[in-house]
């Protein structure tokens, strides 16, 4: 699978892909983030959450099992960590923001 995923990501360079901008999951998650940032790591778990197998997933409540992956892909959006670097000369301090969607569109 990670093999799959790391040759899946080199294609997507060589040959261009459809823009992460253009993502609407991308673009809440960054309108929910500080305007200024140094860095930033994003993943839509939706999607990692679809591509992992149904029965890894599967929750036993109230005597039966439930369908944990549908009940996530229903729940779980994306989610995003950004960071700003701190200035010593200037006494301002390093800040981190993270964000987690819930209920992807």
């Amino acid at each position: 699978m990670a093999e799959d995923t790391l040759a899946d990501a080199v294609e997507l360079q060589r040959e261009g892909g459809d823009a992460l901008d253009s993502n609407p999951q991308y673009r809440r998650v960054l309108d929910l983030l500080p305007g200024v940032r140094h860095g930033l790591v994003y993943a839509n778990l939706n999607e990692i959450i679809r591509q992992l197998d149904p029965e890894d997933l599967e929750v036993y409540a109230d005597g039966e099992y439930v369908d944990g992956q549908a009940i996530l892909e229903e729940a779980i959006g994306s989610a995003a960590v950004s960071y700003t670097l701190g200035n010593q000369k200037e006494d301002t301090l390093g800040r981190y923001a993270v964000v987690l969607t819930l209920f992807p569109e």
